[in-house]
């Protein structure tokens, strides 16, 4: 384990090099102790059955389970904590069992293990010495016997046990140690340091059970935030179409616009958003696609361990923009074009009361296929934009690219097209700007073009290439922004800290919509701004205009913090958050 936190260290280095060699030693030697941690669960029944029963080096038979057991979990451990090495720079966080539960949702992800290990080569061979050294210890433990008095051998098995109660706890303190104390213990910068991915694993296995809170009185919870938006108007329902563009990995940083620097790798999107209501700090409130649904479509914060869609809340009722037009007799579809079925987006589409999913099973044309996720970029928008025109007016869409995912596949022919650059997701993320180009040339030419709001953002953020945009917030930044081709009025600045989350009021507010809804998010067109609240490994950090305050379950329940009016706001607003899917009541305003 002190080998792949050595490694995890030196293959995201850029997030942790400006903690001081204190701290980063420090860390590694919290580490120890969530180490110590999971080798006492994880071989609690070997030490259990040793003390118990009998020596298991005294049968041949259990001396070689135990063996293979011993090699097993260990080249396990190693296997996730040295995944992680490598999929930090997307996630932002050690990986949860919930890993297990995306994976499986990605019922294309098998055919880019060879893509992953060929990016990765170096931890594959880490792996395998870690397989062939702990095959080497296993083999090279010494046994002995010595008859002992049968006092003493109590005394010595008691000693072992409580030692390995102890570690099975994580020490002696009153609460066993979890996936916070890390940040405790060492600091929230350097928490995905001192923990290790078995250990976070293990803790977040039990699935999401939220628990009611009761952190204020309902009066209080309301007082600080409440969830309940109507938007109602003297003015008239615009009857527009709305479609909503979902970018795969568009970080701000790969903007030239948003970054400030001289190199991007998206020149129509930074072209089109001075064109439109663009947001200059906006946030993405996850660091995956599977997140980024819910969060744009219904408002629904992260902050679980696990996704909402593959959590035990994903066939609550849930408010969206789409469920809510119906009452208008708007038209919907949804489209993305991976396999379907990838990440559950078929039945959270349904979830969210679109008409149709259209899927890779859906495209015609098997000669786009990119071999690994999906359909290229440039024929799916392409397609989409044919579908919709024969799409009854209003409607609304979601449309969903794929092509600046891993492996970051490019259409060969056009591969020359787009240059290079110094990460490897750059290159497909001037193809998906490209694509969009395409789209919006093709989309001029419809009938339903003029008469449309387009709502542009990235799903997440993409693999960071500097260490301003390593760290919380910045490493949530995104492109978000509101375009209409007939509404002149609607371009500038909003200069306000947004979030995905703000998309759905947005929306509501910008058609005239004259209903009570629930959102978790505000308008952009309100005086309002609350804080932004990101969650990772069982930490909150809260954005408040300038400032970042770092907080645990503990220190959100204490009444003694500091700035209780951030702290009664995220207590207000994982209060309701918790409520609202554990009594599944966020279609009811």
């Amino acid at each position: 384990m002190l080998i792949c936190r050595l490694v995890f260290f030196g293959s995201n280095y850029t997030a942790f090099s400006s903690e001081s060699n204190t701290a980063i030693a420090l860390s590694f030697l919290v580490g120890l102790r969530f180490d110590i941690t999971v080798f006492s669960i994880l071989f609690s029944p070997l030490v259990l059955f040793h003390v118990l029963v009998f020596s298991w080096n005294e049968n041949k038979f259990f001396s070689k389970f135990f063996t293979l057991y011993f090699i097993t979990l260990t080249s396990l451990c190693a296997l996730v904590n040295l995944s992680d090495a490598g999929f930090y720079k997307f996630s932002n966080k050690r990986s949860t069992f919930d890993f297990f539960q995306v994976l499986t949702a990605h019922s294309d992800t098998i055919g880019t293990v060879p893509d992953m290990i060929k990016d990765h080569w170096y931890l594959f061979i880490f792996f395998i010495g870690c397989v062939l050294l702990a095959s080497y210890l296993s083999r090279s433990i010494k046994t002995f016997s010595i008859v002992l008095p049968t006092y003493i051998r109590i005394v010595i098995k008691v000693v072992l046990l409580s030692a390995f109660l102890i570690g099975f706890r994580g020490g002696l303190q009153l609460k066993p140690l979890r996936i916070s104390s890390a940040a405790k213990y060492s600091s929230a910068t350097l928490a995905p340091l001192a923990l290790n991915t078995a250990f976070t694993m293990i803790k977040t296995s039990y699935g999401s059970d939220l628990e009611l809170l009761n952190y204020l009185s309902e009066k209080e919870r309301l007082d600080n935030f409440n969830l309940t938006r109507n938007y109602s108007k003297d003015t008239t329902f615009q009857s527009k179409n709305v479609v909503i563009i979902l970018l795969e990995s568009f970080s701000a940083e790969y903007s030239s616009l948003l970054s400030g620097n001289a190199i991007g790798y998206m020149p129509f999107t930074d072209s089109l958003m001075q064109q439109s209501l663009y947001c200059t700090n906006a946030f993405a409130n996850g660091k995956r696609s599977i997140e980024a649904l819910p969060a744009v479509l219904s408002s629904i914060p992260v902050l679980m361990s696990e996704p909402f869609i593959t959590s035990n809340y994903n066939s609550n009722r849930i408010s969206s923009p789409v469920l809510a037009l119906k009452n208008k007799n708007y038209q919907s579809a949804f489209f993305h074009g991976g396999a379907n079925g990838t990440m559950g987006f078929d039945n959270f589409s349904s979830l969210a009361g679109f008409d149709r999913y259209y899927g890779k099973d859906e495209y015609p044309f098997e000669k786009n296929f990119d071999g690994k996720w999906g359909i290229y970029d440039e024929p799916y928008l392409q397609y989409a934009a044919s579908e919709m025109s024969k799409m009854k007016q209003p409607f609304i869409s979601c449309i969903f690219t794929l092509s600046s995912h891993h492996p970051y596949s490019v259409p060969p022919s056009l591969s020359n097209n787009f240059t290079a650059g110094s990460l490897p997701i750059h290159k497909s993320i001037s193809y998906a700007d490209y694509a969009l180009r395409q789209f919006f040339e093709s989309a001029s030419k419809t009938e339903w073009y003029q008469n449309t709001l387009f709502v542009i953002a990235a799903d997440h953020t993409g693999p960071y290439g500097s260490e301003q945009y390593a760290k919380i917030p910045k490493v949530y930044s995104i492109p978000i922004f509101l375009y209409s081709p007939s509404d002149l009025q609607l371009k500038g600045k909003i200069k306000k800290a947004v979030q995905q989350l703000d998309l759905f009021p947005s929306i509501m507010d910008y058609l005239n919509y004259d209903q009570t809804f629930y959102s978790f998010g505000s308008s952009f067109f309100r005086s309002e701004e609350y804080p932004i609240v990101f969650y990772s490994n069982e930490l909150y950090y809260v954005w408040n205009k300038t400032s970042l305050i770092e907080m645990s379950a503990e220190e959100l329940g204490d009444k003694n913090q500091n700035d209780q009016s951030i702290l009664n706001f995220v207590r207000a607003f994982t209060q309701a958050h918790n409520e609202k899917l554990k009594l599944n009541t966020l279609q009811e305003p």
